[in-house]
Order: structure tokens, then C-alpha cells, then sequence
């Protein structure tokens, strides 16, 4: 039977998901230790992505590389860059030969550990920040494909039977929100799919992680132009 290898495209998505079932694991293992912050986060993701990227060059002109901090001029101000001088998290090129251009990825990412007095409304909101940013990287052709990347250590965020304003739970349906201060309106509409995991098979709600890997396409931003 006749087999055709994976596109670009195809290659972008599978390095970038696998990654994040990497880093999940060994979130869960306690491999890194403590995730102090989102800048751990973003540091050990991207040594992961490069190493499951580079795995993915498969001709001798193909190439992967992983950019921290990426700046991108934006054709119009949004909630999170009012300046129009963004910084994405994580940002791919994949260059494969045969190809005209590179495949560009970004990705936004967010740590929420849980905590006392934790402001889960304002962190909602700022996920929907990242999320109207990266459907502005891809209206500006800076990317051709996008991603939210949440890890979060409190379920509230993953609940759907939340009693914020904003709900960013399993399943529900997604397409802005707003606080007292704050309305972020998405072009898209998303469906979040949270992924939990509890340590060693353990079922009880101590050392439970949460993780949201939500894909922007250019269909999602594109289909109301």
C-alpha cells in the first residue's frame, strides 16, 4: 500500500503535541522538580521541542528551531499588546526541503499554580488574552499555526460547573469573556479538552495537574473575514 510521508503541517502538529505529552509526564514524575514559575515552564518545554523537533528533520536541507520571546509587530493593538509589540512564548520554524517558505508555530503558554487567594478570574481572562493574540499572529501571517498551553495545578480551571464569569472548563463553548475591567471578544470558538493527571495512580485531589493544549487555525480566525 501506497504511503505518503506527513506534510509540514503534519510534522509541526505531531512535534508540538508529543512535547507536550513529554513535559506532562514528566511534570506528573516529578522529573524537573518544582515548576517555579511560567518561565520554567516555558525553558523546559522548548528543550523538549527541540529535541523532538530535530528528530523530525528527515532531508538533509530540512531544519527545526525553537525561539524564546519572539517579537511580532501587530497590525492592530489587542487586550494583552495594546502597543502592537507582542513576545511570543515559544515560536517554530520548521524548513523541510521541497518547500517554498518555513512552517511557522507559536505558542503562548500559562502556569497557574494553586494557591491562596489565587485571582482565577484574571488568570481566565489572561488565557483569553494569549488566545486572542495568537489568532492575531495568524491574521498577520506571522504564524501559520497557533497554540494555548495552560499547566495549572488547581481543578477549578478545568471545572465547567464553575461559578465564575469566566469559563474556561472541559467542553464548554468558548468564545471570549469579560470581567469588571476587562472583555476579550475571540474571532473563533474553541472547545477546551483539559487533560488531568493525578501522581502514582494516586485518585485523591492532593498533587493533581491539569493541562490545556487548545489549537488556533487559520480556519478559526479567518472564517468571519
Amino acid at each position: 500500500m501506497k504511503k505518503e510521508l506527513l506534510t509540514m503541517r503534519e510534522r509541526a502538529m505531531e512535534i508540538v503535541e508529543r512535547s507536550c505529552e513529554i513535559f506532562q509526564a514528566k511534570v506528573v514524575n516529578d522529573y524537573f522538580g518544582e515548576i517555579s514559575n511560567e518561565a520554567s515552564m516555558q525553558l523546559q518545554l522548548g528543550i523538549i521541542l527541540q529535541q523532538v523537533g530535530k528528530l523530525y528533520e528527515w532531508g538533509k536541507n530540512d531544519h527545526f528551531n525553537v525561539i524564546f520571546e519572539n517579537p511580532f509587530e501587530l497590525s492592530k493593538a489587542t487586550n494583552k499588546t495594546p502597543n502592537q509589540k507582542a513576545r511570543c512564548d515559544i515560536y517554530i520554524e520548521m524548513e523541510a526541503e521541497g518547500e517554498d517558505k518555513p512552517y511557522k508555530v507559536g505558542i503562548e503558554l500559562k502556569y497557574f499554580p494553586k494557591c491562596k487567594d489565587e485571582a482565577t478570574t484574571d488568570n481566565r481572562i489572561a488565557i483569553l488574552e494569549d488566545i486572542e493574540n495568537v489568532e492575531q499572529y495568524i491574521l498577520d501571517k506571522k504564524i501559520d499555526l497557533g497554540y494555548s498551553y495552560v499547566y495549572t495545578t488547581n481543578e477549578n480551571y478545568a471545572r465547567s460547573d464553575t461559578r465564575s464569569s469566566i469559563n474556561l472548563g472541559d467542553g464548554v463553548e468558548v468564545h471570549g469573556g469579560k470581567c469588571k475591567y476587562e472583555t476579550v471578544e475571540l474571532t473563533g470558538t474553541y472547545f477546551p479538552q483539559w487533560q488531568e493527571y493525578c501522581p502514582s495512580n494516586d485518585n485523591s485531589d492532593t498533587g493533581k495537574s491539569f493541562f490545556l493544549l487548545l489549537q488556533v487555525n487559520e480556519k478559526d480566525v479567518r472564517s468571519s473575514e
